[in-house]
């Protein structure tokens, strides 16, 4: 990615979206939420908690993305109780979307893993960086 001199343009090239520092920086601002059930996230989502623990029984949940249609917009869902390889948080496309140009869902298998998604503003979300863990 490269700033102009006058940081009147971000160039983002991976996505292929020319965006203004203003549009960038109210991309990264939203909520934070934490939810204990299957949940269809909001376009003012920014964090998501997976809380899987259930009292001490864990699950298995899903997060299903928003649309993709905001260029620029990052979401992060993050394991945060219950959470192995059998009590695992799914990251779903939401509708027609992609994840990575693919129709495949994205799996957080361990405590504390998160993955981290940018929309390109069209019906695809990017993986930044992978699932950490």
């Amino acid at each position: 990615s490269r700033f102009d001199p006058d940081w009147d343009n971000w160039l983002m090239p991976t996505l292929g979206a020319t965006n203004s520092a203003t549009t960038l920086i109210s991309a990264v601002q939203g909520t934070t939420v934490t939810k204990t059930a299957d949940y269809t996230m909001l376009s003012t989502d920014f964090q998501v908690l997976a809380d899987n623990s259930d009292g001490g029984a864990p699950s298995t949940k899903t997060m299903t993305l928003p649309t993709a249609a905001t260029a620029g917009q990052i979401v992060i869902i993050v394991a945060v109780g219950g959470t192995d390889a059998t009590h695992t948080i799914t990251v779903a496309r939401g509708g027609s979307d992609t994840i990575n140009g693919s129709a495949s869902s994205q799996v957080i298998s361990t405590l504390y893993g998160r993955v981290t998604l940018v929309a390109d503003g069209g019906t695809n979300w990017t993986t930044l960086g992978g699932i950490s863990l």
